[in-house]
């Protein structure tokens, strides 16, 4: 075994040999795009080596014991899923997972040999299915790219020949994507909120001040389901994002370090909320959507019912933040503060992301810039 310095790169990577239980010995590099010059040195490669090689090579191993091959191409799938799972937050892997079972086994022959179920020809007729579906682009880019992950982890564990692979990959690119115009976010505008909140009365008063939260927010789904009363400042009228629940249920951190801050509410809000807390008898460790964890798909069904009986469009829940963007935009608000309420990790993300809400930003510049020459020449 050995540190290979690969200088046409700036990286190093590690090589060794292994030998499989039929015999057979193959020499093996292993790769990762942080090896490189400029961040790590030699001494902490030599520290990590054995242990890399150990990973790498039980994987190898593992892989072989489940048919080599001749392993089915749902016996792939599954070892993708599992390798997911132990390097990945428990949201990606399993938001990873439900891509692979609900568009990618459904779209192969699950029980023939991987050799025989994906082909080139295969992984074709499988993007050109994917492009079919009535989802969002950037969705249908996200599945493709999750297939490209599997043939890569086929061809690493040497399942397939790396030739097939780079066929295969090559095909499972997006091109149509990117020629396509970014998809524009869908939002409410605050009438439609209006006639969507005025819905909620009686027992659903407290669904109510939970959608409040969000929109005024401009919350992730997950952050307003992490939201503790420990976090509401009713002296600042602010809430502090401190936690996230991913997909599963479990609490994580939240989207990156700028996510992570605290939140201005009107004083109409702050005011639902109090009354909420004592309503719900709530202790300062208590979820303030509603005490104990409150699923997704209970926020999800509960608006989808009041879209309906509001009559307005259907949106997400995640939409709602969007909404609130819109709404900042449109009453001429610094894209600076936009970007300071929506935590974003700069201004720059904001005005990526809603560009489109920015057509006549500039509308009148130039006739305040002669109005002002003018001046100066008198």
């Amino acid at each position: 075994m050995a540190i290979v310095e690969d200088k046409s790169r700036g990286k190093y990577y590690i090589s060794y040999h292994i030998v499989y239980p039929n015999g057979d010995k193959k020499t093996v590099n292993i790769k990762r795009k942080e090896w490189s010059f400029s961040k790590v040195g030699k001494r902490y490669m030599k520290s990590i080596e054995a242990s890399e090689i150990e990973k790498d090579k039980a994987k190898r191993l593992n892989a072989f014991s489940i048919g080599g091959r001749t392993v089915q191409f749902a016996s792939l799938c599954s070892e993708y899923v599992r390798e997911q799972e132990r390097t990945l937050k428990r949201g990606t892997s399993y938001a990873k997972s439900h891509i692979v079972t609900k568009y990618i086994l459904p779209s192969f022959r699950v029980e023939a040999p991987i050799t025989a179920a994906m082909t080139p020809e295969t992984c074709r007729r499988f993007k050109e299915s994917v492009w079919e579906k009535d989802v969002t682009s950037e969705h249908k880019g996200r599945i493709i790219r999750i297939m490209r992950e599997v043939v890569a982890f086929a061809a690493d564990n040497d399942l397939i020949t790396y030739e097939d692979a780079r066929k295969m990959e090559k095909l499972l690119t997006s091109p149509r994507a990117s020629i396509q115009e970014k998809p524009q976010h869908e939002f409410w505008t605050p009438e439609d909120y209006q006639a969507f909140r005025d819905t909620f009365k009686g027992e659903d008063e407290k669904w109510g001040v939970a959608f409040d939260v969000i929109y005024y927010g401009a919350l992730r789904l997950g952050e307003a389901l992490a939201l503790k009363w420990k976090w509401v400042d009713f002296s600042k009228n602010s809430i502090f994002i401190n936690e996230a629940l991913d997909l599963t249920g479990a609490v994580t951190t939240t989207k990156n370090s700028a996510s992570r801050a605290s939140v201005s509410l009107p004083t109409a809000v702050m005011d639902e909320l109090s009354w909420l807390k004592g309503a719900l008898c709530a202790s300062e460790d208590d979820y303030v959507i509603f005490g104990k964890k409150t699923s997704r798909t209970s926020l999800r069904r509960k608006m989808d019912a009041h879209i309906k009986e509001a009559g307005v469009k259907k949106i997400r829940v995640h939409d709602l933040r969007h909404s609130m963007a819109s709404r900042l935009i449109n009453m001429g608000v610094n894209p600076l503060i936009v970007s300071k309420h929506l935590r974003h990790s700069s201004t720059q993300q904001t005005l990526d992301t809603y560009s489109h809400l920015f057509p006549n930003i500039t509308d009148g510049i130039m006739d305040q810039v002669m109005n002002m020459s003018a001046i100066t020449r008198k």
